[in-house]
């Protein structure tokens, strides 16, 4: 983020840099701005693996680089780790005490983590649902939990999915969705319209609630791989996943991407592949909407096109959307969800996973899937989850309680309200970008929505940038 006096940027190549939001890319970078101009960004830690960047290209097409972002990015699962074995040991080693804290630096915009800024996480809202738990049934939010989650918490959020799916108004007064009264001060956008074409009602029956995204993935990963499988991923795509692909001993094979997303036709080459060596049909994980860290959103026609290959061509998809409800105010809202496009042939084949992380608070680590009765009923019948009682009761009580407060308008305007700070956030930053760079020393695209800028810098500005990131190393640990 651009403010205060001082920037903190996690640099992740020698020719791209995630810059907007707090990104998971390490090891970051920081100076102080008043005494630098932004153009000293270049310096991109370069000296690791090639492996994590697009080739270079010629002078003429760095203005294009963005539309493409090409396969060498995790083309082997031993490159891929050797990379972020490199930048997560700097993040993993900050996290344990063991370099200087960079985050309390005066004024320092810490870039080094994904989550929200201090100040847009609701510590009040969440002390009220909290103080507001019915303590008279304490037997009932304090033991052990429903294993698809805590019935209150699925209500409330299938109905808070479907008023901001389908553009219903915030106001107090508003009746849940599928109700015929409509509001006289709201139109429904052309975007909305598009919506109707596709399912928009996210039933209860279809959430399955979890501890955060990570911890779905995970239970994902177990239900539909196994040990040497081969996973796709999108080039480039979210690194703290790549961890998780990892641990499971799976081998990760990137797919092209370009500005609508991942490309179809190459992803379907790579799952032929896949199939000669994998034990179950190959897995697909996507971020299809605001990419990280690429920023990019796949388009409603590749959505419809992804779901429908699933069938012909045997995989399967899981879809992070935490970034789903993050579009910046004044733009248009983005497709909907994976799962909203699937049909009674293609339906086992998608799982969708978001979050309340990067819209209420990453510490209460919950989340949720939206999936098919079939696989719910897996999930439910997993050890981890019948040995539990369920993920994470206690939190998701005090959730619910969110979402219930006001027919749910309290929460709903918390949202529009990061939707309005990030957006003018992203306008500050990429404003600056644009005055302190030319097209051709760093060009990017400018995002609709999530938490990041990705852009491409030029080669010849790459030895200042290895300078400053090691003094910046030495000196401050970043």
């Amino acid at each position: 983020r651009v403010a205060g006096h001082r920037c903190h940027l996690p640099l992740p190549s020698p020719s791209a840099a995630s810059l907007l939001g707090y990104t998971q890319l390490s090891p970051p970078l920081w100076f102080p701005a008043s005494q630098a101009p932004l153009r000293a960004i270049t310096a991109l830690p370069y000296t690791l693996p090639q492996v994590v960047l697009p080739r270079s290209r010629a002078s003429a097409h760095t203005a294009h680089s963005l539309r493409r972002v090409p396969n060498n990015c995790y083309t082997q699962a031993c490159t891929t780790q050797a990379y972020h074995h490199r930048a997560l040991s700097t993040t993993a080693r900050r996290m344990e005490g063991s370099l200087p804290p960079t985050t309390k630096i005066p004024d320092m915009i810490n870039f080094g983590i994904g989550q929200p800024r201090p100040d847009l996480i609701p510590a009040a809202l969440i002390r009220t649902a909290m103080s507001q738990q019915d303590w008279q049934q304490e037997q009932t939010f304090l033991n052990y939990g429903k294993l698809r989650g805590q019935h209150n918490l699925i209500n409330s959020l299938a109905t808070f999915i479907n008023n901001e799916l389908n553009d219903v108004p915030i106001n107090p007064a508003t009746p849940p969705h599928g109700s015929q009264q409509t509001s006289p001060e709201h139109t429904p956008s052309a975007k909305t319209s598009q919506h109707t074409q596709a399912t928009q009602h996210v039933h209860p029956d279809s959430l399955f609630i979890t501890g955060g995204c990570s911890q779905g993935l995970g239970l994902v990963c177990d239900m539909w791989t196994t040990h040497g499988d081969t996973v796709l991923v999108e080039a480039p795509t979210y690194i703290f996943a790549l961890e998780i692909f990892r641990d499971k001993h799976l081998n990760v094979v990137s797919v092209e991407m370009d500005d609508q997303g991942i490309i179809i036709e190459d992803l379907l080459a790579k799952v032929a592949t896949a199939h000669k060596s994998n034990k179950q049909p190959p897995m697909l994980y996507t971020i299809p909407t605001y990419n990280n860290p690429a920023g990019t959103t796949l388009s409603e026609d590749r959505r419809r096109a992804l779901v429908a290959a699933t069938r012909a061509h045997n995989f399967r998809v899981v879809a992070d959307e935490v970034y789903q409800f993050l579009y910046f105010h004044g733009h248009k809202r983005p497709p909907l969800p994976l799962f909203c496009y699937t049909d009674a042939g293609t339906r086992d084949n998608v799982v969708g996973l978001n979050s309340f992380s990067k819209i209420l608070a990453p510490g209460l680590r919950v989340g949720w899937l939206q999936t098919s009765d079939k696989i719910i009923k897996h999930l439910k019948d997993s050890g981890l989850v019948t040995s539990g009682g369920g993920l994470n009761p206690f939190t998701s009580h005090t959730v619910a309680e969110i979402l219930t407060m006001d027919n749910g308008t309290t929460f709903r305007t918390h949202v529009a309200h990061l939707r309005s700070s990030y957006h003018s956030n992203n306008e500050a930053l990429c404003s600056y970008l644009a005055t302190a760079f030319s097209q051709s020393e760093f060009s990017f695209q400018k995002p609709d929505g999530g938490f990041f800028v990705w852009g491409e810098i030029s080669p010849k500005l790459q030895p200042d940038l290895q300078v400053l990131l090691g003094n910046c190393t030495e000196h401050y640990g970043a």
